[in-house]
């Protein structure tokens, strides 16, 4: 069975764009633009973390299976991510007696 790769090229310009995104999600940081600060952050870094899970580990060409655990590795982090925030945000609404 034959693997497919790609080119020094490929693997240069991923490079390059981990570090453009790497700048940017930094240059944001220094902004003060309230609660979209942490939302940029965090679309940053998934583009950064797709870019190196489909081009730097191949993932554009494994068979179904791995993507089908790719998928699944990340619908859970959404679900774990999803029930901490409800967590975090559903805090204080019940009075605690004693405080």
């Amino acid at each position: 069975m034959e693997t497919p790769t790609l080119s020094p090229k490929t693997y240069v310009l991923a490079y390059f764009v981990l570090l453009a995104l790497l700048l940017i999600n930094i240059l944001i940081g220094f902004l003060n633009i309230g609660w979209a600060n942490m939302f940029i952050a965090v679309t940053i870094a998934a583009i950064q973390a797709s870019v190196v899970a489909f081009i730097l580990m191949h993932g554009l060409f494994e068979k179904v299976l791995v993507r089908l655990v790719i998928s699944a590795a990340v619908l859970w982090f959404l679900i774990l991510v999803t029930l901490t925030m409800t967590d975090y945000i559903t805090r204080g609404w019940v009075p605690v007696p004693g405080k």
